[in-house]
């Protein structure tokens, strides 16, 4: 018996465990990875990876082979001459190889200027990913905000539905007015507008997923689902951290073009190698390996490396301004962002009191029909009213999780809040 179990439990092990990993590495990420804004940012990636691999193959070995080759038409030559005395086709063949012994790594400046490049065009690559990554978010989180709607208003209903047959078998039964039906009719409409509404914006949400992100309605709250627990946690961020690193390598790169404008004004040390077989028509008995050392000195370049040297260090002061005023504008957002905070906060305790009392004040006059008071249609004005401020509640929440999304993004986190790595994406 154990010998069927064991195979059985092992396997339902495996299948929860895959079912975790695959919740946890995001499914809906290859959606925001084949965004096509994220498929041109991916691509300046690769191709600056194939510029590092041409610098660096430039720097290697560079090996020609080349032929010389006679084929006798007409001549007159000396005797002594015993090379083409004889009148026959000969053909040479030479080797040559060459490589730079030293030139005051000014290559591998150029190089190093580049991979810090590479670099960061992989953190703009991650910007990329997060600013889309939000967008989607955000629709996601407009999505949740208007089924909460949807489902509050839904759920009042066929209670202002009851309530309205209640007033018009009164009515009929001459115990009501026909003012009293009319309002209950006139909330019902009113009830039935908001929902169409709400209906009309929810399509237009899952349209815009579906064309966007290739995501269905049913993948938009499994997504809700995957990323709400990172909205409640309130965190003290440090912020512009990728943005701060981003001007420090672009600034990197610009001092390794320096150093390399720089070393271009010094000599130049490049070693040459021949190897010539001679008529190996004939035989390969005849043959000269030589070498060379070739040295290059830069005299006078009319000022361009000058004039080049100051446009990069203009360059870099240039980059220092904007990542102060990057942080500055990054500040002023999170202080925008806490206000708003501060205001939702009190907006949210003031809907909430308000809607307690509403149900309180709902039960005691429900408790009250047919023992002390007949206030049908008040019943009904209460669950509208209900209805309504259930409403306001799920949007001021939905402001709230947008606000939490908006401080992820100023902060530069929303990547790391959700354990994403720039492994997950490329």
């Amino acid at each position: 018996m154990i010998r069927y179990i064991l195979p059985i439990a092992l396997t339902c092990v495996l299948a929860s465990s895959h079912l975790y990993a695959a919740a946890k590495d995001y499914a809906w990420l290859r959606n925001i990875a084949s965004h096509p804004n994220i498929s041109v940012a991916k691509g300046v990636i690769q191709t600056q990876q194939w510029r590092i691999k041409e610098m660096q193959a430039e720097r290697g070995f560079d090996i020609d082979v080349s032929t010389t080759g006679d084929v006798p038409i007409v001549s007159d030559l000396q005797d002594d001459f015993t090379r083409a005395s004889d009148n026959d086709p000969y053909l040479d063949i030479v080797v040559s190889g060459s490589y730079i012994l030293y030139d005051f790594e000014q290559a591998q400046q150029k190089i190093n200027a580049e991979k810090s490049s590479y670099e960061v065009r992989k953190l703009e690559y991650l910007t990329a990913i997060e600013e889309e990554l939000h967008r989607l978010l955000g629709l996601v989180t407009d999505n949740q905000k208007v089924l909460e709607q949807l489902a509050a208003l839904k759920m009042a209903q066929p209670q202002l539905l009851k309530i309205q047959q209640q007033l018009e078998t009164r009515y009929e039964a001459g115990l009501g007015t026909l003012t009293e039906v009319r309002q209950i009719h006139v909330q019902l409409l009113d009830l039935h507008s908001q929902i169409t509404l709400l209906e009309n914006r929810l399509q237009s949400l899952q349209l815009t997923a579906e064309e966007q992100y290739e995501l269905s309605s049913e993948e938009l709250v499994v997504i809700w689902h995957d990323i709400k627990h990172v909205l409640t946690v309130h965190r003290d961020l440090d912020y512009g951290g990728r943005s701060a690193q981003l001007s420090e390598l672009k600034i990197q790169s610009l001092m390794h073009h320096q150093a390399s404008v720089r070393a271009e004004a010094m000599p130049v040390l490049q070693g040459e190698l021949n190897a010539t077989l001679y008529d190996v028509t004939r035989s390969f008995d005849n043959y000269q390996l030589s070498g060379q050392l070739r040295l290059k000195i830069p005299v006078f370049d009319s000022g361009y490396r000058d004039a080049r040297i100051g446009s990069l260090q203009h360059a870099m002061t240039t980059e220092l301004d904007m990542k102060r005023q990057l942080q500055r504008q990054k500040q002023f957002q999170l202080n925008e962002i806490a206000r708003q905070d501060a205001d939702l906060r009190a907006r949210l305790s003031i809907i909430e009191d308000k809607l307690n009392n509403q149900v309180l004040q709902l039960n005691a006059l429900q408790q009250a029909l047919g023992k002390t008071g007949n206030d049908i249609n008040g019943v009904g004005n209460y669950m509208n009213q209900i209805a309504t401020s259930r409403t306001e509640l799920a949007g001021l929440k939905a402001d709230a999780n947008l606000n939490a999304l908006q401080k992820l993004l100023v902060t530069e986190q929303l990547l790391a809040s959700l354990d994403i790595e720039l492994t997950d994406l490329l």
